[in-house]
């Protein structure tokens, strides 16, 4: 769909039942077959593009919350797949493996709590990131199968990201944006449908050089300048410069659950025209 000219086209999608589909960064789409659990990958861009990963049957349906590429299966052979499920599971694969491998969670003090609870994945600058619920920083090891864990790199996020009300759900997002890291914190009320307030939508730039986060105000992003964000809990998040993209608002957020959030004026508005009877909305930035 065209944010500005509410136009929308059609993308073959690989015949399945009961499909679902998961966006990366990189043009690639997931696709996840209810009926079989039969896992695989394609370039809606690009023909016969259809790659076989290993079944996920055992696996819960709607197990997957989302998928990140180390780097386009249309540039090379040697790419990984991390897939982040529900209860925070992590698992991966490579070309040529016939099954997932799972990633050992570095428990904080020995036990599991919300701050182990993932929310994001993404991988930035050569290797893959997690964020915890109250903004835990995990890096992924991996190189060793037989050991492959996650440790924390930055831990929680103190008094910023947590919310203070019982009647407040937090998301957080991960997303590169300009060459940073950025963690994006969006609180809304679940009771009153209150999705719009000013306040409750905030980004930070990740400490990764120092290893801890700062309650100053000097990690908050208030200005993307000349990019915009798009956002979603399900797909992975983009960063776009809207310098050679003049479909996109600067200094903008989009979700997929269909608003936008202006930055200048820290408010929420409903994108132009919206296609409700889309089963999914994905955000999908064409990579050849």
């Amino acid at each position: 769909m065209s944010l500005t000219k509410d136009k929308v086209s059609e993308v073959l999608m690989p015949e399945a039942k009961g499909e679902r589909y998961y966006s990366s960064n990189l043009g690639w789409i997931m696709t996840v077959s209810a009926e079989d659990m039969k896992v695989g990958l394609f370039n809606p861009f690009k023909i016969n593009s259809q790659i076989e990963l290993p079944d996920i049957k055992g696996w819960p349906r709607h197990f997957l919350k989302k998928f990140v590429l180390s780097s386009s299966p249309s540039w090379t052979s040697d790419y990984i797949v991390m897939v982040l499920g529900q209860c925070s599971t992590l698992k991966f694969c490579r070309p040529g493996d016939k099954q997932w491998t799972s990633i050992a969670i570095d428990k904080i003090g020995g036990l599991y709590d919300k701050s182990t609870s993932l929310d994001d994945i993404i991988y930035y600058k050569g290797q893959f990131f997690a964020v915890g619920r109250y903004g835990t920083i995990f890096v992924c090891d991996i190189e060793d199968y037989q050991q492959a864990r996650v440790r924390v790199v930055v831990p929680q996020m103190t008094g910023r990201i947590r919310s203070s009300s019982g009647s407040i759900f937090d998301q957080i997002y991960l997303v590169e944006s300009a060459g940073d890291l950025l963690v994006v914190s969006r609180l809304f009320d679940k009771v009153f449908g209150d999705e719009h307030d000013e306040h409750r939508l905030t980004a930070f730039k990740v400490p990764l050089s120092y290893g801890k986060w700062s309650l100053s105000s000097s990690l908050d992003v208030c200005d993307l300048g000349e990019r915009t964000l798009f956002i979603s809990s399900s797909n992975t998040s983009i960063s776009v410069d809207t310098r050679s993209n003049s479909e996109c608002r600067a200094n903008c957020m989009y979700f997929t659950h269909t608003s936008v959030y202006d930055m200048e004026h820290r408010e929420f508005e409903p994108l132009r025209k919206i296609h409700k009877s889309l089963n999914q909305r994905l955000w999908i930035q064409p990579s050849l």
